[in-house]
């Protein structure tokens, strides 16, 4: 298996420009992890001014505290931004709370931009009027919307670099209210409150109030801190935006469930009367369950309202698995899944296919391979060269510009064995020969060619060639899943004959079923039972001890010098013949007796096979030591399938030349034999 991890760098689209760099990893603990250690924090950034209650002599300054990692730190062009509201009953609170600070501190140093926004507050003489605490609560929200329009215009140039696509809003209590609405709440919800009466104006649209931005956006996730809504149906389904809901099941101010708020008199007024039924964590849970939109629900048994803390004890041993909560969530929202590439899912091992998906330019892409080598990478696709059998994968993981790593998309690929082509040939005379098929696997085509231009697709052909001589016959076979295998042989219609293939340390050279000219390699001092054949140019066989008899297929040539070594008796062979100029020299040398330890160890050539014979009444051939040949002197598997105990089969083994050993105790016979 051969992993390699490849990145391909693309240029950013004009909303969210990824970093350029040389090599990407796929790889970041950005928004998982404290990966910033710097903070810079400006404070007191005006965003925009509005009329609230409590002004008399002209609109109000609505400023706001920005928190981001350290800008010789930061790396991305375009960044998450979070922007959390105080609580307190849009009576009291400031973005500088040690709640509020601590969220946008922790939320920077995990690589989000955050930003702590202050918003219109009322009085509480004001709420007590019937009415007025709906419009309380719908300045803030305007005031939201217009510090988000602010930072996205950026009219200083102050650089906020925010993502449009991943603007997250949040608040405990009074700013968890304001940050559900500006997430849900649309100009045809707007209550009847805020619009004017004969004693009030007209509070405007939701954008028309805090500054004239024209920057349209959308709420990607809400971090609800015991908060509630004016109304569940406010929760669109088409909005579909994801909610963490973090309620104590005893709050008495903003109830679990549903009620009027503030069942206990707050800073000496009873604003019961003021404050409409709002919908708490339960209600909330059950509608954006039903309507399908994420959401997470965690639930304090037993804790009250604002129960990590407020400034005075901010933080209780609540803080921290409340902020494990919040920083999870919003890390869940920002995943999201790779593209699958698309391509073959069944292969042939050895082949290479390509693998391509359609590619975001704002981001960059990792692959991976198992069960094969990538080979090249072009823009949006990949060229793999599948090896092995059995199931391969290709990954690709997405990176986007915000430097989320997306779930790596995995195609599973089975990469099926090639088929095992295999066939036997038999010539029936000079120039006509069958073919007959002996592949494996699941077979469903056939193509011959038989080296003489002409083809076939029948399983086992009959081909006539119109001359003798050297052909390449290939068989190209198909199995059901496409794959191909091939197997080539050149068809020797002289298949045997001798030869001379130069090699002194061979003998007895003739053409092999491939149509080489290959000798049989033997040892020396073997005394073995073999004839030595020369070839019209004769080689000294000087090196070799013991071999019975030599012939030869022409004379020796004048000038031409053959020596020969045998054990006992060289015996001439018919067509050796040496002209007067030449001469051969043989040295007679004894071999050991062949029953070195009483018994003989004897081969025969019978018509069913290689006949093994031994004087030794323990002999037993099915454990004695077997082992076949070829001219090449490449082992053979040979089928021990024996007759009458004693012969050994050749019926199984293909045409050829070979050398049948048999080794018994101390003893080794061989004997060379034609099939």
């Amino acid at each position: 298996m051969k992993n390699l991890l490849v990145s391909l760098l693309m240029l950013c689209t004009a909303l969210c420009f990824a970093q350029i760099t040389v090599t990407q990893d796929c790889q970041s603990d950005r928004y998982k992890e404290q990966v910033f250690s710097n903070i810079k924090v400006t404070t007191d950034l005006v965003y925009g001014s509005a009329w609230g209650v409590n002004d008399v002599f002209g609109a109000s300054d609505l400023t706001m505290d920005f928190y981001e990692p350290a800008p010789n730190d930061e790396y991305l062009d375009k960044r998450p931004l979070v922007v959390m509201f105080f609580g307190g009953a849009f009576l009291i609170g400031d973005k500088s709370d040690k709640d509020m600070m601590t969220w946008c501190d922790s939320l920077a140093r995990y690589g989000y931009a955050c930003a702590a926004v202050n918003y219109r507050l009322d009085n509480a003489a004001n709420i007590a009027v019937s009415g007025n605490a709906v419009r309380a609560a719908y300045r803030p929200i305007q005031d939201g919307r217009a510090a988000i329009r602010y930072m996205l215009e950026d009219p200083d140039n102050f650089a906020f670099n925010i993502d449009p696509d991943h603007i997250y809003v949040g608040g405990q209590s009074a700013g968890a209210i304001t940050a559900i609405h500006i997430a849900y709440l649309d100009s045809l919800e707007r209550p009847e409150e805020t619009y004017g009466n004969l004693i009030q104006d007209d509070l405007g649209c939701l954008d028309c109030s805090g500054n004239t931005y024209d920057q349209p956006f959308t709420i990607a996730g809400v971090i609800d801190l015991w908060g509630a809504t004016l109304d569940p149906e406010f929760l669109d389904a088409s909005e579909n935006v994801p909610m963490l809901i973090i309620h104590g099941t005893s709050d008495d101010v903003i109830l679990f469930d549903s009620g009027q708020p503030f069942t206990i008199p707050f800073l000496g007024f009873s604003p019961i009367f003021t404050f409409p039924v709002m919908y708490g964590a339960v209600p909330l849970e059950a509608t954006l369950s039903a309507k399908g939109i994420y959401n997470e629900f965690y639930p304090y048994d037993g804790q009250e309202h604002v129960f990590y803390g407020t400034n005075d004890d901010f933080p209780t041993e609540f803080w921290l698995p409340i902020w494990e909560q919040g920083h999870n969530f919003l890390h869940n929202t920002l995943k999201f899944d790779s593209p699958v590439p698309t391509g073959l899912v069944s292969v042939c091992t050895g082949t290479t296919e390509t693998y391509s998906f359609t590619q975001n330019p704002a981001s960059s892409y990792c692959w991976d391979v198992t069960g094969g080598n990538i080979v090249q990478i072009t823009d949006n696709t990949i060229s793999v060269e599948w090896a092995g059998t059995g199931t391969g994968q290709v990954m690709l993981t997405e990176e986007n510009c915000i430097d989320v790593i997306g779930t790596t998309a995995i195609l599973d690929v089975a990469i099926n064995a090639l088929p095992e082509a295999e066939f036997s040939y038999n010539a029936t005379d000079s120039v006509t020969v069958t073919f007959t098929d002996l592949s494996n696997n699941d077979i469903i085509a056939w193509f011959w060619q038989f080296g003489d231009g002409n083809t076939s697709s029948v399983q086992n052909p009959l081909h006539t060639y119109s001359t003798s001589g050297i052909y390449s016959v290939s068989l190209t076979v198909t199995d059901s899943n496409g794959c191909k295998g091939t197997h080539i042989v050149t068809n020797c219609l002289f298949y045997g004959a001798s030869c001379n293939d130069n090699n002194l340390s061979t003998i007895n050279d003739t053409y092999n079923d491939q149509c080489k000219c290959i000798g049989m390699p033997i040892a020396q001092n073997n005394c073995s039972d073999l004839d030595l054949m020369l070839s019209d140019a004769p080689i000294s066989t000087g090196i070799y001890d013991a071999i019975q008899s030599i012939t030869s297929t022409a004379m020796v040539t004048n000038g031409s010098s053959v020596s020969h070594i045998a054990g006992d008796i060289v015996t001439l062979g018919d067509g050796f013949t040496v002209e007067s100029d030449a001469y051969f020299v043989a040295d007679i040398i004894p071999c050991p007796p062949l029953a070195v330890s009483g018994f003989d160890l004897v081969l025969r050539e019978t018509q069913d096979g290689m006949a093994v014979y031994c004087s030794d009444p323990e002999f037993d051939l099915n454990k004695a030591k077997v082992r076949l040949y070829d001219i090449g002197g490449k082992f053979r598997e040979i089928p021990l399938r024996l007759i009458d105990g004693k012969i050994i089969p050749t019926e199984p083994i293909y045409m050829g030349m070979y050398i049948l050993e048999v080794k018994w105790k101390e003893n080794t016979v061989s004997k060379r034999f034609y099939k």
